[in-house]
Order: C-alpha cells, then structure tokens, then sequence
C-alpha cells in the first residue's frame, strides 16, 4: 500500500511538471503567433550567479508601463536604455518577452515537456511490466 501511494505522489509530481511546461509551450506559442509587437527599452539589470538578465519596460496600453526580462547570459547582451522589440499579449498585456528569446524559451519549454512526457511514460510502461 505504501508502495502504491508513493508511486502515485511522484506521478502526481511529475504530472504537474509537465502540465506547467506543456502551459508555458502554449503561451509562447499564442504569443508568437498572435502577440503585439512593441519596443522596450532596457532600465537595468539583474545578476544571479554569474549571468546576467536586462530588464525591459515597455508600454502596452498608453499610459502603464510594464516590464520584462530577458533570458540570463553569460555575458551582457543589452546595455541599460538599449531598445528591442518586445512582444505581449493584448488580452493579458503582463504576459510578454522579448523577441529575440522567444525562440529559445518555447525550444526550452518543448524540452522539458517531452522529457517529462518522455518520463512518465517510461515510468507507467515499468509500472505495468512489474505487475
């Protein structure tokens, strides 16, 4: 029984993961697809461990300004008031990234969603061969 109960707590686990990745593959992919392109222009940066992330404001409705950060890199890509092309959701202007990591953030996103799928697979097939 015990066995049982941890064999579902890690599918509910994993289960999770891959909904998230599998929801961030569709945001990525709406907003490419159907997202508003505007310019951001870069207010400053943040570190963590040793790469580094430019933070973007851009306006999305007139008068609120919302920001967005690019992917972390070894080494800075925008320098602070560079501009870029910022793409966001219209319904949900919160919702954006910045064009030219938009590419690797939905690669990234389909990576871990099928390595998650690829996973739980592999672990219902070996469940089922076990019993």
């Amino acid at each position: 029984m015990a066995g049982a109960l941890a064999t579902l707590f890690v599918f509910g686990i994993l289960t999770f993961v891959a909904a998230m990745f599998y929801r961030s593959v569709f945001q990525l992919s709406r907003l490419r697809r159907s997202g508003t392109k505007t310019q951001g222009v870069c207010t400053h940066h943040r570190w963590n461990d040793g790469s580094v992330a430019s933070i973007f404001e851009y306006s999305a409705t007139g008068d609120q300004a919302f920001t967005v950060s690019s992917e972390y890199a070894s080494a800075m890509v925008f320098e602070v008031s560079d501009a870029t092309e910022v793409i966001f959701d219209p319904k949900k202007p919160a919702r954006a990234a910045v064009a030219a990591d938009l590419s690797s953030e939905l690669r990234t996103s389909w990576i871990g969603a099928l390595t998650m799928s690829a996973i739980l697979i592999s672990l219902t097939v070996g469940v089922l061969i076990v019993k």
